[in-house]
């Protein structure tokens, strides 16, 4: 199934919100694996500090209970947090995953790599490295081969996909959820659960995660349909049949796909009715009409070819199989399809925020920038980045080294420049405060016969007003 040396790399973070791009990350932790779920490496957990600009969200800190400043006293400052981090995951052959590490934690991954000079994608890809989604794994167990394994069902009779459900109901023996180190257990736990109860299941997915083998699935020349299993089909109970139709233009990890369960001639009556509007594009069509998409193929997605699938079973799980061969066999007699398609996505949809915190994926770094990146990760002292000319770079180079500096460099900077940083903290303090005390309060009603709770939000309070104090 895995290389010789090859390894599982699990990992999990708490955060202090659920943006990416702008929150942060309270704690790490990972546990390394052999082929066999075997515990190689001694468990890690590290904890980050917050910088003075940023509030942590009050909701998130109730969820995982790490206050901030347990974090400031245990915690690496966010450059040698991330550094860390990645070391660990660099190891060659090593394939990194999680629950739900696909769209939360490898996102929040990426951004804290971008905005500490770590190349933000190399980690999964590099020395045969790769990512994978155990939540994913689960779903597919769900939808094709439930049997062998328990699953939590709610009141409205819908299955939970919930870590923590399904830990209990399999009485796997974990049960304090949102603390990364637990969650990392439990997520093996099910990892060897779905190992043990359905092998043949687990290794094809296995082998089928990464983007050179899922190609092998797709057929766009000849509009082969494929199952596609995802919580975007909840309602369909998370499966529909899709149709592979065009590659992306300007990203080569997108591809354009027609859901056929959904109301295909709606979508062509659309095209046809705003045909001549010029600015017309995806974004506009898909709040009309939900039949056309995009997924990337390097975020692990699951594809079953659709003769492994029993058409009988379809209609369990709300899926007209004859509707959807009727929509198969309109877009197969489009004679303008390509253009149609590719008319809708002509336009190159940017970030164009002046956040540059917000821009890391509206370009990837050329390799001059790579160069510049590595050196300033090494860089000793705030004089060897003065002496940097940042006009041969990517302007987000600049913008990003704002705070990096005041961060790691604090001490190094002169008295006038950290009156310009504490200027910045004051802002970004002041325009955040008063909402998140407001919400405080209201957490503090809702949770008044709950002393744990009402403890913490006391806490967080008394934090926010430090906090303000600082920068005031």
């Amino acid at each position: 199934m895995m290389k010789k040396k090859s390894t599982f790399l699990f990992y999990d973070y708490e955060t202090f919100g659920t943006n990416p791009c702008k929150d942060k990350i309270a704690q790490f932790a990972s546990i390394r694996t052999d082929k066999n779920f075997n515990i190689i490496e001694k468990p890690v957990v590290l904890y980050c500090k917050i910088p003075e600009y940023y509030i942590p969200n009050p909701d998130s800190i109730l969820i995982t209970g790490i206050l901030p400043t347990y974090v400031n006293y245990h915690g690496l400052n966010e450059s040698e947090f991330s550094k860390n981090i990645y070391n660990i995951m660099k190891k060659p052959n090593t394939c990194i995953v999680g629950y739900n590490n696909i769209n939360f934690d490898d996102e929040f991954t990426r951004n804290i790599f971008y905005r500490n000079f770590i190349d933000p994608y190399e980690w999964s890809w590099r020395k045969n490295n790769s990512r994978w989604d155990i939540l994913n794994l689960v779903i597919a167990c769900y939808v094709l081969r439930p049997f062998k394994i328990k699953w939590f069902i709610k009141k409205n009779k819908q299955v939970s996909l919930k870590l923590a459900h399904l830990i209990k109901i399999n009485n796997l023996n974990f049960n304090q959820p949102h603390d990364a180190l637990n969650d990392v257990y439990s997520t093996i736990s099910i990892a060897k659960l779905i190992n043990n109860k359905q092998k043949k299941l687990f290794s094809f997915f296995f082998n089928y995660r990464k983007k050179r083998k899922l190609v092998e699935l797709i057929n766009i020349f000849y509009m082969t349909p494929l199952i596609h299993i995802s919580t975007l089909y909840n309602k369909s109970k998370y499966m529909s049949i899709i149709l592979p139709v065009i590659w992306h233009k300007y990203y080569t990890n997108s591809l354009i796909y027609f859901n056929l369960n959904e109301n295909i001639k709606n979508f062509f009556e659309i095209c046809e009715k705003y045909k001549n509007k010029k600015k017309l594009n995806f974004i506009e069509i898909i709040k009309k009409n939900k039949s056309l998409n995009i997924l990337n193929v390097n975020k692990c997605p699951i594809f079953v070819p659709l003769k492994f699938f029993n058409v009988k079973k379809f209609l369990n799980f709300n899926i007209n199989y004859k509707y959807c061969l009727k929509n198969l066999k309109l877009i197969k007699q489009k004679k303008n399809l390509k253009e149609i398609i590719l008319n809708l996505f002509k336009i190159k949809i940017n970030n164009y925020s002046s956040d540059v915190e917000l821009q890391l994926y509206n370009n990837f770094f050329e390799e001059k920038d790579k160069k510049i990146i590595k050196k300033i990760r090494n860089m000793k002292n705030i004089n060897e980045i003065q002496k940097i000319n940042f006009n041969n770079y990517d302007n987000r180079i600049k913008k990003l080294l704002f705070k990096y500096k005041y961060i790691n460099f604090y001490k190094d900077i002169k008295k006038t420049d950290k009156k310009i940083w504490q200027k910045y903290c004051k802002r970004k303090i002041k325009k955040k405060i008063t909402i998140y005390y407001q919400k405080i309060d209201e957490l503090m009603l809702k949770y008044k016969k709950n002393k744990k709770k009402k403890k913490i939000l006391t806490q967080i309070k008394e934090y926010y007003i430090y906090l303000n104090n600082l920068t005031s």
